[in-house]
């Protein structure tokens, strides 16, 4: 769910981006980094 509203928050703003290959690439890091910081959470969890 919050992974879906992130990608159209991307999208709203997507505007100024000339082609879907950088948007597509803008989400791709966006879900790297978000990846990352869910298992840094995960870890200081445990």
């Amino acid at each position: 769910e919050g992974l879906n509203n992130k990608i159209k928050v991307l999208k709203r703003n997507a505007f100024g981006y000339r082609s879907f290959t950088y948007f597509r690439a803008r989400i791709l890091l966006m879900l790297k980094l978000f990846s990352s910081y869910e298992k840094t959470v995960m870890h200081l969890s445990a």
